[in-house]
């Protein structure tokens, strides 16, 4: 995972590593969401450089070309998600708009692929988590797009390098909030509590 690190601050990227790294992370942060334990969660989670889903936002839009307009069309259809709510569903919109602005994939067609994944995803049920832990595979399955597409073409590597290292601290962020959430349920916190959790890690 620190190879990613190293490869996302370069200007120019050789998009060979970049999908061969993307290959051998993805199937890892499956393994976590799949079978969620607190130390696997952190983990992970650390290596992915956690930041506050407002200044992922911010960068998007500074940085990616048609984002702005690819998150607008998101917000508007992510909605439909079962697993999306009024909590998280700017974040799904954003994962949605960062794929969609890098790729020839559009918003409908990002939302299908990741869709899809989720549900024929073999995760462990957590009571009062299982919509967190799907978006959370949501989110991991747009990232997966850029390896199942194939290779991206300049100029567009430079952007969709961009736009996975914000994918990646994005995931990192949810998946830290995951490992909270299971650990105050392991301390008997009531399950309604964790709303605040989710509102505090997806918003922005």
């Amino acid at each position: 995972m620190d190879t990613l690190t190293e490869i996302i601050i370069l200007q120019e990227a050789d998009w060979n590593r970049v999908s061969t790294t993307l290959k051998s992370m993805i199937p890892n942060i499956e393994k976590v969401l799949l079978r969620p334990n607190v130390e696997s969660l952190k983990k992970v989670a650390k290596k992915l450089s956690p930041r506050d889903l407002r200044f992922v936002h911010q960068d998007a839009v500074r940085r990616i070309p048609g984002f702005k307009k690819e998150f607008s069309e998101a917000q508007r259809k992510v909605g439909k998600l079962d697993f999306v709510n009024s909590i998280n569903a700017k974040a799904a919109a954003m994962a949605t708009a960062l794929v969609s602005a890098t790729t020839k994939k559009d918003v409908d067609g990002v939302i299908k692929h990741a869709e899809m994944g989720v549900r024929n995803a073999k995760f462990l049920p957590i009571p009062s988590m299982t919509g967190m832990i799907m978006f959370s595979l949501f989110v991991m399955f747009c990232i997966s797009i850029y390896v199942s597409e194939g290779a991206i073409i300049m100029p567009a590597i430079k952007f969709a390098v961009i736009s996975i290292g914000l994918l990646l601290q994005m995931i990192g962020k949810i998946l830290a909030g995951i490992g909270q959430g299971v650990e105050q349920l392991q301390a008997g916190t009531e399950p309604g509590v964790l709303d605040s959790l989710w509102q505090m890690i997806t918003s922005f």
